[in-house]
């Protein structure tokens, strides 16, 4: 038996979900703001916030807007929509 194994993205996916990532949340909010769109859902279920509580990912992307210095992130709101299981963005500005 060898004493590795390979991982499957599921399992990566979810090893991440319990590790903090510096700087993850100034980063996807920078994304945001560059794309130009008006919102944007985050799931919870798949992609990099995999099995985080939408309360830690609502609060880590509100840090990341106090932190920029981007001043358009003041237009960006951050709202928890629990029955989709997923955190949204929202860019005041362009609506």
């Amino acid at each position: 038996m060898s004493a590795t194994t390979s991982l499957t993205l599921d399992k990566i996916n979810a090893l991440l979900a319990k590790k903090r990532v510096r700087g993850l949340y100034d980063k996807e909010l920078a994304v945001f703001l560059d794309s130009g769109e008006a919102g944007k859902d985050y799931s919870l279920v798949e992609g990099i916030f995999q099995g985080k509580a939408a309360v830690s990912i609502a609060s880590g992307f509100n840090n990341a807007i106090d932190r920029s210095e981007d001043k358009a992130a003041k237009d960006v709101v951050v709202i928890r929509d629990d029955d989709e299981n997923a955190v949204a963005l929202i860019n005041r500005k362009l609506l």
